[in-house]
């Protein structure tokens, strides 16, 4: 009689229950162990919660060089003792980002730390007279800062009407899509680009003034593209020869007109 074939069922059965049992086991610690996890953790939290981990003790921000704290706290609507839980962030984010000089905002809630702000600033690279006033604007023509005087540094933008416009505005919106095209392209155009001191930006005949006195009268806002491939060419002519440029026409033909210095 074959006995190890006869036992072989129950061996098979005995190892099934075995793997069973360990399964069950191994099921068993596994959910004592999250359990243990899980009241260690609300433990902790409700610790923590009561110890005023998750409340606002200050604020730190940085990143700043023309913006007051007290407009970022006071914008962030950021309270001592307030809860982080009924901080709403993205809100105060937003309000943050629409102080004039704020160009983002990212705010860190710490526990048992300071509320983080970090903030990038916008740069002025221009700027708008208008009625005796200087408005400073950046590269997205926001509107900064309301000056007196100019800055010596910025270009000047003459003919845009400022009454209607506030601090934190920013100017050529939809109605205005050919003016900020126009200074887009100016600002960029590797021929003027720090070499700009007033741009005139009237209706029908836009005009530009650069630091070396050449008055450039471009007549429309049309093919401005070609334009600037001409003038960029005038303009190396003018530098290697050294000539004495007044005015260059870029409205009189097809061909630019150079006027000199007398």
């Amino acid at each position: 009689m074959d006995f190890k074939n006869e036992n072989k069922p129950l061996q098979e059965d005995l190892q099934a229950r075995i793997d069973e049992r360990k399964r069950k086991l191994g099921k068993k610690i596994f959910i004592r162990r999250f359990i243990l996890i899980l009241a260690a953790f609300i433990i902790i939290f409700f610790i923590s919660k009561y110890a005023g981990a998750f409340n606002v003790k200050n604020v730190k921000i940085s990143g700043n060089q023309k913006t007051k704290i007290e407009d970022v706290v006071k914008k962030g609507n950021i309270k001592t003792g307030a809860s982080y839980f009924t901080f709403a962030g993205k809100a105060a984010r937003k309000n943050i980002e629409d102080l004039p000089y704020v160009k983002t905002a990212k705010i860190s809630l710490i526990p048992f730390g300071p509320v983080k702000i970090t903030i990038k600033e916008r740069v002025p690279v221009s700027q708008v007279e208008d009625q005796g006033n200087y408005y400073l604007l950046d590269d997205e023509y926001r509107v900064l800062e309301k000056m007196e005087s100019p800055k010596e540094e910025l270009p000047i933008i003459e003919n845009v009407d400022m009454s209607k416009e506030k601090i934190s505005d920013f100017l050529f919106t939809e109605n205005d899509q050919t003016k900020k095209q126009f200074l887009f392209k100016i600002f960029n155009n590797k021929d003027l680009k720090g070499d700009l001191a007033r741009i005139k930006l009237q209706e029908e005949m836009p005009e530009v003034t650069s630091k070396s006195g050449i008055n450039i009268i471009f007549g429309t806002y049309d093919n401005l593209d070609y334009k600037l491939q001409v003038l960029n060419k005038v303009l190396e002519d003018v530098r290697a020869t050294k000539k004495a440029a007044e005015t260059i026409y870029l409205n009189k033909g097809p061909n630019p007109v150079l006027v000199l210095k007398r």
